[in-house]
Parts: structure tokens; sequence; C-alpha cells
């Protein structure tokens, strides 16, 4: 009679005072969440003959070279694609082209190609996720990981490379149609701010 009359106790107080036994795991990360797998496929993308211009962008830390686009420019050979990569350091206008080696990979528990390592020289190489690719394969967000362990959310569209000045001032959103992704200064999921 006393054990029970200690747990209703023990039980009374851990819900009087909100306190939990179950342990809750941590919010799984947008790219991660296999409700999310069937939109992060990197081979359609990969495959596609577009040229996919930087949109919006959110680093932390801020970075010197700045993305302008991306081309594929050969087929998978030996595990890797050819890329040309365009880029500007420190908002210059002058921008410069690069060719380089993307590797597709899996990662976590996804079963299908989600990301992409950029080596970009011997010394620098970048992992993007993709978070979400629309059907038609012209639009994509990416989580990018970067020097001195930096994070960044990544717009791209393959419309035609619209202003820098326009950019800033409309919203992204009307170069993903249907899908809720890009606001000025912070990329956004169906369900809300992606972290």
């Amino acid at each position: 009679v006393y054990s029970i009359a200690l747990a209703t106790l023990v039980m009374g107080t851990i819900q009087l005072f909100g306190v939990s036994s179950t342990v809750r795991s941590p919010k799984v990360p947008y790219e991660d969440d296999p409700q999310n797998f069937e939109h992060q496929h990197a081979t359609g993308l990969l495959c596609s003959n577009y040229t996919y211009y930087m949109l919006n962008r959110t680093y932390t830390p801020p970075v010197p070279s700045e993305c302008i686009s991306v081309n594929v420019t050969s087929g998978l050979r030996n595990g890797t694609y050819q890329v040309l990569l365009r880029h500007r350091f420190n908002h210059s206008r002058e921008i410069s082209s690069m060719n380089i080696t993307v590797r597709p990979f899996t990662s976590g528990s996804h079963t299908e190609d989600n990301a992409l390592l950029f080596n970009i020289s011997a010394q620098v190489q970048s992992i993007y996720k993709f978070m979400y690719i629309n059907s038609n394969k012209t639009c994509a967000v990416l989580r990018a990981t970067h020097q001195q362990n930096g994070t960044a959310c990544e717009l791209f569209s393959a419309d035609a490379a619209p202003s820098l000045h326009r950019i800033a001032r409309t919203s992204n959103t009307q170069y993903c149609p249907n899908h809720n992704i890009c606001s000025i200064g912070k990329m956004t999921s169906k369900e809300g701010k992606v972290k």
C-alpha cells in the first residue's frame, strides 16, 4: 500500500509540475526528414541541361566568395560530374568562372543520392544537401556546409538570371512556383523557417 501511495504521489507531482519522464528526440533537420526525401533526389537535377542561378543565400558566418550560377558541363564519369561554377569575391562586379568536380552521394538514412560534394580545390571541399527540388527540376534549395564549419541555405532557379537589384526588391517565391521556400533574408520550408 505504501509503494502504491508513493507512486501515486510521484505521478501527481510530475503531472502537476509538467515534468516528463519521456525523452524527446531533437527535431530532425528538414533535409534529413524522411517525409521530405521524395523531393531531394540529386540525380535528376544533375542530368538536366539547365544553368542554375543563385537567387538567395544565407551564410553563417559570411563567406568571401558568392556563387552566381552553376552549370553541369559533362555527364557522370567515374562517379563525378564536371561543373562550371561562376562566382565573385567580396561583392565585386567581376565574375570569375572555374571548372570543378562534383560527386553526388547518399547521406544519412536516404536511399538515393541527396547530397553533393564540391571539390573546389585540393584544400577546399563543400557539402551541399538538397532540401527541395521541384518536379520539373527548375528550382532547388540546398543546405551547404563550407569552410570554418559554416552553414548556408541557397535558393537556385533555372529561369533566366534575374538582376540582383530586382531580387533585392521582390520575394523570391516567384522563382519556385507552388512551394513557399524563400523569402528575403531567410529560407523557409512549407512548415516555416528552416534553421
